[in-house]
């Protein structure tokens, strides 16, 4: 977040953006990642149905199952509990990375998952149609119905954008309580004005049961601040 009072013309000239600059924000932006991920736990899926995966354009999928159920405060980054990462490798295997803390693996092979219903890989399907970019890769022809279809359903629950800007102003000179600006922005150098982001976090029409919630996540309460959660 960034208060638009300390926007100064020598601020914003340094927001220039410039190929060194963008290539050091990639750079942090993962180191961050790495450090925000380490508490999760990866594991390869082997996909025993039928039925295959197919990846997208935009195969990296982001999630946070137990944040959109419990309705959690706070946010919902890679560093949040619930957080779970996926992204199909084969038709048969799936790299998916999840909160130990909130998910446990149904059922496990060694050190593989297993998927046995057919159901769980169309929700992983789902979500590549539901976040993916343009477009979706499949390796038979024969699949291409099923992969139409899964598009067709997940349509409504595509977005233009999986992050939003809004401005949020004060409700009066020091009030400290800000709102959304709508249209009737009140032009007042006294008030300070916040840009706040937020990411989106897209849900498969129905959640797999390969990754179940763990004692303590159950007995959750919703609407709790992530940072006292187990309190």
């Amino acid at each position: 977040m960034m208060v638009a009072d300390e926007a100064t013309p020598e601020l914003l000239e340094s927001l220039v953006m410039t190929h060194e600059m963008a290539l050091h924000l990639a750079l942090n932006a993962f180191k961050d990642s790495v450090r925000d991920t380490a508490h999760l736990r990866t594991r390869v899926i082997l996909n025993c149905t039928a039925v295959p995966f197919f990846t997208s354009d935009d195969p990296v999928i982001y999630t946070n199952r137990f944040h959109l159920q419990k309705d959690v405060l706070g946010g919902a980054g890679l560093g949040s509990p619930g957080a779970m990462i996926l992204m199909p490798l084969t038709p048969q295997l799936l790299l998916l990375s999840f909160d130990p803390a909130i998910y446990r693996l149904e059922k496990k092979l060694g050190e593989l998952g297993v998927m046995e219903r057919a159901t769980d890989v169309a929700a992983f399907n789902d979500l590549q149609a539901v976040r993916g970019h343009a477009n979706l890769y499949f390796r038979d022809w024969s699949d291409r119905q099923m992969v139409a279809s899964t598009y067709q359903n997940a349509k409504s629950r595509r977005r233009s954008t999986w992050f939003s800007v809004e401005m949020l102003q004060e409700t009066a000179p020091e009030s400290h309580t800000f709102v959304a600006v709508s249209g009737d922005r009140v032009d007042d150098p006294n008030r300070r004005e916040i840009i706040h982001t937020q990411r989106h976090v897209p849900a498969p029409a129905a959640w797999p049961m390969l990754l179940t919630y763990t004692a303590h996540a159950r007995r959750a309460r919703r609407g709790v601040n992530s940072a006292t959660l187990w309190g």
